[in-house]
C-alpha cells in the first residue's frame, strides 16, 4: 500500500521495487492510494483510508494463509 503523493518515498520508486521483487519470483501486490501521502494509513491521519488499508492487509494475510477468514483484524 502506497500513497501516490508520498514525498518521503516517491511512488515511482516503490513501483520499480515491486516490479523487481515480482521478477525475482516473490509475491508483491502494490495497492496505490491516489492523493494519499506518506502516513495515509494511520488512524489519526484518515480514518477511512485506515480502514481501507486494514481491510486490504487482512485480505492479503488471509490469502497467504496467515489468518483465517473468520479472524478479522480488529484494533
Amino acid at each position: 500500500m502506497h500513497g501516490r503523493n508520498d514525498r518521503v518515498a516517491p511512488f515511482d520508486q516503490i513501483a520499480k521495487f515491486a516490479k523487481s521483487y515480482r521478477r525475482k519470483g516473490n509475491r508483491c501486490e502494490l495497492v496505490d492510494y491516489e492523493g494519499a501521502g506518506h502516513t495515509f494509513f494511520n488512524y489519526n491521519t484518515n480514518e477511512q483510508l485506515y480502514q481501507l488499508s486494514l481491510n486490504a492487509l487482512d485480505g492479503f494475510l488471509v490469502d497467504l494463509g496467515f489468518l483465517s477468514p473468520e479472524e478479522p483484524l480488529v484494533f
